[in-house]
């Protein structure tokens, strides 16, 4: 229970992460939804800009013993939040029948610079990813001399998450980019980029199931 804020954490990466895939499924079947429920239309997007911060936050929350969250943690969810705003006085608390024009709206600000908007999303996780590598290379050099299993169980897990997170996040950018020469196959690379992320998710669950212990803390300062 000490430890109740990396899990936090975490579960708020797990949630933004659902929220992206939400936000792209349903894109897969944007006529029914702008047709049937335009209120459910970039609901999810906002959360997209969180993958990042929370991701980088759970790497130094299981890193460092006197991690908290502080004021100064809200510049890195600025995008989240002028999305989120951006959205609120474009979209959200507008009518649906208002909502269904915009979303056939070709020339909707959203729309017009949504390569833009893709392009900064992914710096923005790129940017976090060799931040977290910056603390596990520091947690390798800090705890070389140090065999305890604890230790090397913290260590090897950390790995893991970095590790396996960004390599998703390279598959991720292969997949978005061979979207564009293969159009007609877009729904199975859609699919095809989430699955693996269902696989990465999956591993830590079950990891956490077996080994509860790797939610916690390292133990040395």
């Amino acid at each position: 229970k000490s430890q109740h804020i990396s899990n936090y954490i975490l579960g708020a990466h797990l949630f933004s992460q659902a929220a992206g895939i939400y936000q792209v499924l349903s894109g897969l079947q944007n006529d029914f939804f702008n047709n049937n429920y335009p209120h459910l239309a970039f609901v999810g997007y906002p959360f997209v800009f969180l993958w990042g911060p929370t991701f980088y936050f759970y790497v130094k929350s299981i890193t460092f013993k006197d991690f908290r969250l502080k004021p100064i943690h809200i510049l890195d969810i600025l995008p989240f939040v002028a999305l989120l705003l951006f959205f609120s006085f474009t979209f959200y608390f507008y009518s649906g029948v208002t909502k269904k024009l915009i979303l056939n709206d070709s020339s909707y600000l959203f729309f017009s610079h949504h390569v833009l908007i893709d392009s900064l999303l992914r710096l923005q996780i790129l940017y976090y990813v060799i931040k977290s590598y910056q603390i596990l290379f520091t947690v390798q050099k800090s705890i070389k001399d140090n065999y305890s299993s604890t230790s090397e169980l913290h260590l090897s897990w950390l790995t893991f998450v970095i590790v396996g997170y960004s390599a998703c996040y390279l598959i991720s950018i292969a997949f978005i980019y061979t979207e564009f020469y293969l159009k007609d196959f877009n729904r199975w690379l859609f699919l095809g980029n989430f699955f693996q992320f269902f696989i990465f998710f999956t591993i830590i669950f079950f990891k956490g199931w077996n080994h509860p212990e790797i939610f916690k803390r390292i133990p040395e300062k």
